[in-house]
C-alpha cells in the first residue's frame, strides 16, 4: 500500500516480552549517549576515520477499521524503527569513503527482508568511494541514494521535520524494491560556491528484472541563500541564516519488468527554512512528482507538503518546540484501474529537543489521519525517540 501500515493487512501484532524490555533499555541508552560526539580517529595529517550511531525507537497505535468487509482491532506496534552504524574514512584530501549499516523496523511483525520498501531488517544501506577532482566535479561509485528526490538525500532520514519520509515518495516512485538506494556511479558537483548543484547517475537497477536497461537519474538544485553543498541534505535546518532550495529531478528505467514496461519519473520540489524572529523559525517543504509506468502500478501524480515552526525561546521549560503539519496524496492516472494505494494522509506532530536545539536527540509525537481509497478513514498515533551521535 502507498501509506504502509506497520504490518501487512490482517496481521495482529503482539509485542513480545523481549520487545517490551528492549524499548525502555534503548531509550535509556539514547538519553545517555545523545551527549556524545561522533568518534574521529586521526591517522596522520591527511587521513582519518570516523564512526557514529543513529537510532530511532518507535511505538504506534493504529485505529481498528473495516478491511475487506471485516472489522479489525486496534493495533499497537513497538520497534527499533531505525538503527544505523556509519563508518567513514578520509584517505587523502581527494579520496574518501562512507558505509552505512542499517537495521530498519527491528522487531516489527512481518518485516524481515532487507529490500522491502526503503529497506527493512539489516542491510548495507550505503557503501561508496568518492574522488573529489574539484568542488564542481566529484565522482562517486558504489551503493548510494538515487539522485532524484530531495527526501532521498536526507541523512538516513534522521533530520526530517516530520515523523518519517513521505510514504508516497518512499514507497511508490520506482519500480524496484530499493526505492531510495541503488548501485552505480554518480557524477556531481557544486557551482557558484554551492549556490547550484548537479547530480547525474547511472545505476544497475539491482532489484528489478534481469533484462532491465541501466537506470538513469539526475537532479539539479538552486540555493538562493545559504548553500547546501554536501552529498546529504540536512532537510530540517533548525538555526542559522535563511535557506531557500529549489530542485528538479528525472528518473528513467527501460524494461523494468518482464512485460517490457518503462518507468519515468519527473519531480519538482522546494524547501524553505527562515528565521522570523529571534526565537521563531519557519520550515516548509513541498514536492510534486509525476510517474509513468505504462499505466500500471504507481502511474499518477504524488503530492507532498509540510510546514512547521521551531520555537527556541530560553523561557520554555521543555526546551525548544517544533510543531508541524504534513499532507500527502496520490492521484493515479486515469488508465490505472486498480491503483495499489491509499489516497491521502494528513498528520500533525510535535518535535521536542530536550536540553538543546539540534538533531542529536529528539522526541516526536505524531497524529495522522489516513484516508484509504473507498474505505473509511482511520487514525494512527506514534511516539518516537531519535538519537544521533
Amino acid at each position: 500500500t502507498l501509506f504502509r501500515s506497520h504490518a501487512p493487512e490482517g496481521t495482529v501484532m503482539r509485542p513480545s516480552l523481549a520487545r517490551a524490555l528492549a524499548l525502555p533499555a534503548v531509550l535509556a541508552f539514547v538519553c545517555v549517549a545523545a551527549q556524545s560526539p561522533a568518534a574521529v580517529i586521526p591517522i596522520d595529517d591527511t587521513r582519518s576515520l570516523t564512526a557514529s550511531i543513529k537510532a530511532q525507537t518507535r511505538l504506534s497505535y493504529e485505529q481498528g477499521r473495516v478491511v475487506d468487509g471485516s472489522q479489525t482491532d486496534g493495533q499497537f506496534d513497538g520497534s527499533v524503527h531505525r538503527m544505523y552504524v556509519i563508518l567513514g574514512g578520509q584517505m587523502n584530501p581527494k579520496l574518501s569513503t562512507l558505509a552505512i549499516f542499517a537495521g530498519n523496523r527491528v522487531g516489527q511483525a512481518g518485516r524481515d527482508a532487507s529490500a522491502i520498501g526503503v529497506g527493512t531488517a539489516f542491510a548495507v544501506r550505503d557503501a561508496w568511494v568518492r574522488m573529489d577532482v574539484a568542488d564542481a566535479l566529484r565522482v562517486q561509485v558504489g551503493r548510494m541514494y538515487v539522485p532524484f528526490l530531495r527526501c532521498f538525500g536526507t541523512e538516513g532520514s534522521f533530520t526530517i521535520q516530520t515523523l518519517d519520509l513521505p510514504s508516497c515518495q518512499a514507497s511508490g516512485l520506482v519500480p524496484g524494491l530499493r526505492a531510495a538506494r541503488d548501485d552505480g556511479a554518480v557524477v556531481w558537483g557544486n557551482v557558484s560556491g554551492g549556490r547550484g548543484q548537479y547530480r547525474v547517475g547511472v545505476m544497475d537497477s539491482s532489484d528489478v528484472s534481469a533484462g532491465a536497461a541501466p537506470r538513469f537519474a539526475g537532479r539539479v538544485v538552486v540555493n538562493l541563500f545559504r548553500p547546501e553543498a554536501g552529498w546529504f541534505t540536512t532537510a530540517a535546518h533548525l538555526s542559522g541564516d535563511a535557506i531557500v532550495s529549489l530542485g528538479a529531478g528525472v528518473d528513467h528505467l527501460a524494461n523494468f519488468d518482464i512485460d517490457g514496461r518503462d518507468h519515468l519519473g519527473l519531480t519538482g520540489d522546494a524547501y524553505v527554512s527562515a528565521p522570523v524572529t529571534r526565537d521563531i523559525r519557519v520550515i516548509a517543504e513541498g514536492s510534486v512528482t509525476a510517474v509513468d509506468q505504462d499505466d500500471v502500478g504507481w502511474s499518477g501524480t504524488h503530492y507532498s507538503a509540510s510546514v512547521g515552526a521551531v520555537v527556541a525561546s530560553e523561557g520554555l521549560p521543555t526546551g525548544p518546540l517544533h510543531p508541524y503539519i504534513a499532507y500527502q496524496k496520490f492521484e493515479p492516472a486515469a488508465a490505472v484501474v486498480d491503483p495499489p494505494s491509499q489516497d491521502s494522509e494528513l498528520g500533525v506532530g510535535l518535535n521536542l529537543y530536550p536540553g538543546r536545539l539540534g538533531h542529536a536527540f529528539k522526541l516526536t509525537l505524531d497524529w495522522s489521519r489516513v484516508s484509504p481509497r473507498d474505505e473509511d478513514a482511520y487514525a494512527r498515533v506514534t511516539a518516537q525517540t531519535q538519537l544521533s551521535f
